[in-house]
C-alpha cells in the first residue's frame, strides 16, 4: 500500500482519458459495439456538478470550469443519444445491454436488472442536474418497466425482489419479440398514423435489421421534431401515445422471451438505488416503497444458515430462486445491497436502512476484508486458490469502488471516523494501481475525488470550531494503541451522529395564502427553527469554513428569503462568534414549479456547541397546505 490515497488529480486524468474516447456525435466512447457502461456516467456526473470544498481561486477556477463544462456536455449527448436509440425500448421502457453499432441503433436485445437499475439512478441525477424533460420521461418509463416486467409474483413466493434479465431471443431468433416488419407497422397502425408515425420511430427508410425488420428508434429530437410539426413536445407526446399504445399491445400478444427468475443480492441493490433516488428526485413515493419491499426481500430471505447452527447472524446470500437461496454473498453484493439502504435512507429518513447499512458492512469487513485495505471479491475457502480483489470497472462499477464510496457516505451519516479511515487505508492499498490506470479506475477515482472533497467540506469544517483539534488530539492520544477515537458528542447523546445533526433542530413550516395582487401564484412562508439548548447554527461571518444556514427550493422557485440578524455566542475559551440560537425564523415567498407533485424547501445548516460542530445537515420540508 501507498502512504496516502491518491490525489484529486487521478479524477482529472480519468476524465481526460474518457474525453479522448468521446464520441461527439453519436455519444458514448469509442465505436461498437456501444455499452451503457455505468461507471463512465458516473464519472461524468461527479464532475458536472461544482466542487464540495473550499472555494477555487485563480487558475483552478478556469480548470475545474471546464472541467465541468466537458463533463456536462458528454454526459447530456451520451445520455440523449442512448434514450433516442434502440437500446431503448421506445414502447415498454427499460434499456437493453448493449447496441452493435455505433449509433445505438440496433442493440443486442437482452435486457438486465443491473444495467437499468444503474441507468435509473444516473438518468434520475441527470435530470436533477441538467433539467432536461427527456430524461425525466426516460426515468418514468424505466421505473415502469423494472415494477412491470423485473417483479417476482407472489405466487412464486419472491414478491419484492426483481428478477435478473429478459432474453434476448425467441425460438432462437435474435430480436424477434422486439422487431418490426413494415407490413406489421401498417397493419398494426393503418396506413395515416404508420406514416404519421415513421418518421418519429425510424422507420420511414429501408428496414436495417436483418434486411426486413426495424427496431423503433428517435432518430431526431422529440423538440425538433414538434417544432417542425408547430406543436409543443407535449402535445406531440400526446399524440403519439395512443399509436405506441397499439404497437405495445400488438407486441405483448407475440410469444415473449424468457425470463431469468433469480433474485440476486447485488443487482438488486442497484435496482433498489434506482428507484429509491429516482423516486426522491421526482417526488414519486410508491417508487421509494417498491424499492423498501425489495430491500425486506433481500435482508430477510437471502439469508443462510448460522455457521454454528444456532442464533448467531445468518450470513448474507448471492443468489435466490424458488425459495432456495444459495451461494454466501461477494463482495459487490455487499457493496451494491449497501449502497440501495443508503439511497433508501437518504430518500425517506428512516434510520432502520441505515441501521441495515452499518450491519451490513460489518459483516462485509468480517467475512471479505484484506488487512492491507480493501476487500476481497470472495470469502477465504478450501477450493479456492486465489483470491482477488475488484479494482477496475466493468459492465458494473468496481465493488471495490462503490464498497469505498459508501464507507464514505457512513462517515458522513454516522459522524464515526473508523469509515473515513477504512476507506482511506483502501484508496492507499489500491493507490499505485489506481495511478497507473485512471481509465480503468473511474469509480475509484470518483471515490478518491469524494475523499479529497470531504476532508475540505466536511471534515475541516467541523474540527474548526474553537478546542476540537487539541480535543481531538487529547482523544487520539489516550487511545489504546491500533483503535479509533470515536466523534466528540455531548453526554448522553443517541450514538447515532447522522441523525443527530437533525435532532439538535426542530423544523416547522407555515404558508400563507396565495397573494393575489401578485402574478404566478407566489405565496409567503415562515420557517420556523427551535435550536435545542447548548446548540447555536453557523451563520454568516461567524465559523470559518462552516456550512451556513441557507434554504433552497426544489421544485418551486424563492424570493425574497430573508434570514435573520445572528447575534453572538459565547464559546467554552471565552471568545463569541456570530450564529443562530434558540427561536430562528426565517422568510419569503414561494411558487411552485409547473407539474411538480412535491414541491420542498431544503435546509442545509450546521450545529454547533461551544467546543465543536457536528457534520453539515441536509434537511427536506415538504410544501403542503
Amino acid at each position: 500500500p501507498a502512504a496516502a490515497p491518491p490525489g484529486p488529480e487521478v479524477a482529472a486524468a480519468s476524465l481526460r482519458a474518457l474525453a479522448d474516447r468521446f464520441d461527439p456525435v453519436w455519444g458514448g466512447f469509442g465505436g461498437a459495439p456501444k455499452f451503457p457502461t455505468p461507471a463512465n456516467l458516473l464519472l461524468l456526473l461527479e464532475h458536472a456538478r461544482p466542487p464540495a470544498g473550499a472555494p477555487l481561486v485563480g487558475a483552478e477556477v478556469a480548470e475545474e470550469a471546464g472541467e465541468s463544462e466537458g463533463a456536462r456536455r458528454m454526459l447530456a449527448i451520451t445520455l440523449d443519444r442512448m434514450l433516442r436509440g434502440g437500446v431503448y425500448d421506445q414502447l415498454a421502457g427499460g434499456f437493453h445491454r448493449y447496441a452493435t453499432d455505433r449509433e445505438w441503433r440496433v442493440p443486442h436485445f437482452e435486457k438486465m436488472l443491473y444495467d437499468n437499475g444503474s441507468l435509473l439512478e444516473i438518468y434520475a441525477r441527470a435530470f436533477e442536474l441538467l433539467g432536461d424533460p427527456e430524461l425525466e420521461r426516460t426515468v418514468r418509463e424505466t421505473a415502469a418497466f423494472l415494477e412491470r416486467e423485473m417483479s417476482g409474483p407472489e405466487s412464486l413466493g419472491s414478491k419484492g425482489g426483481f428478477w435478473s434479465a429478459i432474453d434476448a431471443e425467441t425460438h432462437g431468433r435474435e430480436g424477434a419479440y422486439y422487431v418490426w416488419t413494415a407490413e406489421e407497422l401498417e397493419v398494426t397502425l393503418g396506413r395515416e398514423d404508420a406514416a404519421f408515425l415513421a418518421p418519429l420511430l425510424g422507420f420511414e427508410g429501408p428496414p436495417f435489421f436483418e434486411d426486413e425488420h426495424y427496431v423503433l428508434h428517435l432518430p431526431r429530437p422529440l423538440a425538433e421534431q414538434a417544432e417542425r410539426r408547430r406543436v409543443s413536445r407535449a402535445e406531440l407526446l400526446e399524440a403519439m401515445a395512443p399509436m405506441r399504445a397499439r404497437l405495445l399491445a400488438a407486441r405483448d400478444g407475440r410469444q415473449r422471451p424468457l425470463t431469468d427468475d433469480k433474485v440476486l443480492a447485488d443487482w438488486n441493490g442497484l435496482a433498489i438505488a434506482g428507484l429509491a433516488v429516482a423516486g426522491r428526485i421526482l417526488g414519486e413515493p410508491r417508487w421509494v416503497a417498491r424499492a423498501a419491499a425489495a430491500a425486506d426481500f433481500v435482508l430477510t430471505t437471502l439469508r443462510g444458515t448460522p455457521p454454528d447452527g444456532g442464533d448467531g447472524p445468518r450470513t448474507l446470500l448471492h443468489a435466490w430462486r424458488a425459495g432456495r437461496g444459495e451461494v454466501p454473498a461477494f463482495l459487490a453484493d455487499y457493496a451494491y445491497l449497501a449502497h440501495g439502504l443508503l439511497a433508501l435512507h437518504e430518500a425517506i429518513g428512516e434510520r432502520r436502512w441505515l441501521a441495515a447499512a452499518v450491519e451490513l458492512t460489518a459483516e462485509q469487513r468480517r467475512r471479505l476484508a484484506d488487512e492491507e485495505g480493501g476487500f476481497y471479491t470472495a470469502e477465504a475457502s478450501p477450493d479456492l486458490l486465489f483470491r482477488s480483489r475488484e479494482v477496475f470497472d466493468g459492465a458494473s462499477p468496481s465493488p471495490n469502488g462503490v464498497a469505498v464510496l459508501n464507507l464514505l457516505a457512513l462517515a458522513e451519516r454516522t459522524g464515526e471516523g473508523a469509515y473515513r479511515e477504512e476507506a482511506r487505508r483502501a484508496l492507499c492499498a489500491f493507490a499505485p494501481l489506481i495511478a497507473a490506470q485512471p481509465a480503468a479506475a473511474r469509480t475509484l477515482c470518483v471515490a478518491v475525488r469524494r475523499f479529497h472533497d470531504g476532508a475540505e467540506a466536511g471534515a475541516s469544517a467541523a474540527t474548526q470550531a474553537v478546542g476540537v483539534a487539541s480535543a481531538r488530539s487529547t482523544a487520539a492520544a489516550s487511545a489504546p494503541a491500533g483503535t479509533e477515537p470515536t466523534t466528540l458528542r455531548p453526554q448522553g447523546a443517541p450514538v447515532a451522529p447522522a441523525d443527530e445533526s437533525l435532532e439538535v433542530v426542530d423544523v416547522h413550516l407555515e404558508l400563507g395564502p396565495t397573494d393575489a395582487a401578485a402574478e404566478g401564484g407566489w405565496r409567503p412562508f415562515r420557517l420556523r427553527l427551535r435550536v435545542a439548548p447548548g446548540w447555536h447554527l453557523a451563520a454568516p461571518g461567524g465559523l470559518p469554513g462552516a456550512t451556513t444556514l441557507a434554504v433552497e427550493g426544489i421544485g418551486c422557485e424563492l424570493r425574497g428569503v430573508e434570514l435573520p440578524e445572528p447575534r453572538p455566542v459565547p464559546l467554552a475559551d471565552g471568545t463569541s462568534q456570530a450564529a443562530y440560537a434558540g427561536e430562528v425564523e426565517v422568510t419569503g415567498g414561494l411558487r411552485a414549479g409547473a407539474g411538480e407533485p412535491t414541491p420542498r424547501l431544503r435546509l442545509r445548516y450546521q450545529p454547533c456547541d461551544d467546543h465543536r460542530c457536528l457534520l453539515p445537515a441536509a434537511r427536506e420540508i415538504p410544501v403542503e397546505d
